[in-house]
């Protein structure tokens, strides 16, 4: 890296399924959330009002890096985006 290479830095954010717990990490900083249930129970996992939160996250400018099935019902979905100065 020379001196006019500068170093990203990123915040992160995890959501998990199915406590609907969002946990937002930038720097020295967390911030933790329930999402509120919209929907009943929807078999096939998320409802409708999850997936729309989470597109939204890509509009704020998170990007998808990574979906981890810790169990069959457990899922991790962790995003990026760079901090803002």
């Amino acid at each position: 890296m020379n001196n006019n290479d500068t170093l990203v830095k990123w915040e992160y954010c995890q959501v998990n399924f199915p406590e609907r717990l969002v946990s937002f990490f930038k720097e020295d900083e967390i911030k933790q959330y329930t999402l509120p249930r919209k929907e009943k129970k929807v078999k096939a996992g998320i409802e409708p009002s999850a997936w729309r939160y989470m597109a939204g996250l890509g509009k704020q400018g998170w990007e998808l890096i990574s979906i981890n099935r810790i169990t069959a019902q457990y899922v991790l979905y962790i995003f990026k985006r760079p901090i803002q100065d």
